[in-house]
């Protein structure tokens, strides 16, 4: 529903979280091995003509693909978060399938929503759960789910964003078209897994 009107386009799309069980889980190191990378090879097989993008706290630059580039950070940094912006000024399809901190899902989505291009999509994965490790870190005054969740019934966003300043969020509020978070049940967002924020065209 999502992605099969653009599947045979040109495209740039960012993917956030390469691997399953890093280091938001207690006693898993960032310098963990890698071996392969199963959504990347989804991603390059689903869009055919697609530049793919891969951001990760851990070092993935062993996995070699055609029209595939890794860039290291650290999701709780805004200059690693930029780095992305270095290879590729701006991006169709963003998917934040990394940490699911609060703070790194928030954080993420301001300073990269602006590069996210005209009708592109904003994809935030598994809200239902967040590590212990960097919640606890990176304290937030509200989870990402509820965050959108207000958005969604008012037109705007929660008037605390602690730490990251409302006007931050507020700023990118005239961009979005639509938000959905969908579940179960369209009208119990607080079961939502999921958010798909698309940008005005």
């Amino acid at each position: 529903m999502l992605f099969a009107p653009r599947r045979d386009d040109e495209l740039n799309l960012l993917e956030f979280g390469l691997q399953n069980h890093g280091p938001e889980i207690p006693g898993i190191s960032s310098d963990r091995e890698v071996m392969s990378v199963a959504s990347i090879d989804m991603w390059l097989e689903y869009f055919p003509r697609a530049n793919v993008y891969g951001f990760d706290i851990c070092d993935f630059s062993s996995f070699k693909r055609d029209r595939f580039t890794f860039i290291q950070g650290d999701q709780g940094k805004v200059e690693d978060i930029q780095s992305v912006l270095g290879t590729c000024d701006s991006y169709d399809i963003i998917i934040d399938d990394a940490s699911h901190a609060s703070y790194h899902q928030q954080l993420t989505f301001v300073t990269l929503f602006p590069h996210l291009k005209p009708g592109g999509l904003y994809v935030i994965e598994d809200l239902q759960w967040q590590g212990k490790v960097y919640e606890k870190a990176f304290r937030t005054s509200h989870k990402t789910r509820d965050l959108f969740a207000k958005f969604i019934k008012t037109g705007e966003f929660p008037k605390r964003t602690h730490p990251i300043e409302r006007e931050r969020f507020q700023a990118l509020a005239k961009d979005i078209n639509l938000v959905l978070m969908p579940n179960e049940n369209f009208y119990h967002w607080g079961k939502a897994k999921l958010a798909i924020i698309h940008k005005r065209a």
